[in-house]
């Protein structure tokens, strides 16, 4: 663990920044309509003047696309956002966005997916796979990776057994960031690594979760993948870190593909906290050496 991911751990809890994250999940949840999960999302300006950007809509949410100029149709990433389903993009997803483009080029397609409560899984579950069928679509690529942080790789993985399960054509890889995949939340470990964890309040993930479950039950697999089956996915990988009450989740689906013979590529950093990958951390960087392997090999 790097000296200044150190000090931004150590920053974060001297700030509360938990305790404060709780009170605005709370307060979200409260408001229908919330303005947090209206105001629709936007390419920061400094994205748009080195990428081109485009905008339409799918099922009547916006999808927003950015293209490099590196080998712009060589390589295609679908990118779900994080923010426990009640949440838009924030600049920090915008930023592992332009770190991607600058390495990979190609293009990320970016989804301002449904979000709870006013919209539940199904309805978002539904969104997704119409995106990914609209960009099968749109052509042959050589490489199509799917991938997310926290929700948006819960969603990512519902979504790829949702592609195995209907047959359609696959990604290549399957990249998931610190996901959320057990919206259950039973695992007594959880309580213990909250004390660790200086961004995700339990508690209000859980209330987080219901909301998005909508009437569907928290162990359904499409609200809770980890209850689904790992088989058939194809190349699948995983980083999580070990300050962050997801990590149980993350070790549980790792125990259930190797008692299996599920291919995992099941990445753990000692001492990072949840979505370190989008800070700009040393360690952060050698994450995207590390995709950088795994989708050139």
């Amino acid at each position: 663990m790097s000296l200044i991911s150190n000090v931004v751990y150590y920053l974060m809890h001297l700030l509360r920044y938990r305790q404060g994250n709780g009170i605005r999940f709370r307060n979200e949840l409260a408001v229908t309509n919330h303005p947090a999960r209206l105001i629709p999302a936007e390419v920061p300006a400094k994205l748009r003047k080195r990428f081109e950007s485009s905008v339409e809509e799918v099922s009547g949410h916006r999808v927003i696309t950015l293209t490099a100029r590196k080998e712009p149709d060589a390589r295609v990433a679908i990118f779900f956002h994080g923010g426990a389903y009640i949440r838009k993009a924030v600049s920090l997803h915008w930023s592992f966005v332009e770190r991607w483009l600058e390495r990979f080029g190609g293009r990320v397609v970016f989804p301002d997916y449904p979000l709870a409560p006013e919209h539940t899984c199904l309805e978002t579950l539904a969104f997704a796979e119409a995106v990914y069928l609209k960009v099968i679509a749109g052509g042959p690529h050589r490489q199509l990776i799917l991938m997310g942080d926290s929700s948006g790789g819960g969603l990512s993985l519902a979504l790829r057994q949702l592609i195995r399960d209907k047959a359609f054509p696959e990604p290549d890889h399957t990249i998931l960031f610190c996901p959320w995949i057990d919206l259950l939340m039973e695992d007594p470990e959880i309580d213990k690594l909250e004390r660790l964890d200086p961004m995700l309040p339990a508690r209000e993930l859980r209330l987080a979760g219901k909301a998005y479950a909508g009437n569907l039950d928290l162990n359904d697999p499409r609200v809770s993948p980890i209850r689904g089956n790992f088989e058939g996915l194809g190349s699948l990988s995983l980083f999580t870190g070990t300050r962050e009450v997801l990590l149980p989740g993350a070790r549980r689906m790792r125990e259930l593909c190797l008692s299996r013979g599920i291919p995992l590529n099941y990445f753990e950093y000692q001492g990072m906290i949840h979505d370190w990958m989008l800070l700009p951390l040393p360690e952060a960087t050698r994450v995207l050496e590390e995709i950088d392997v795994l989708i050139n090999s």
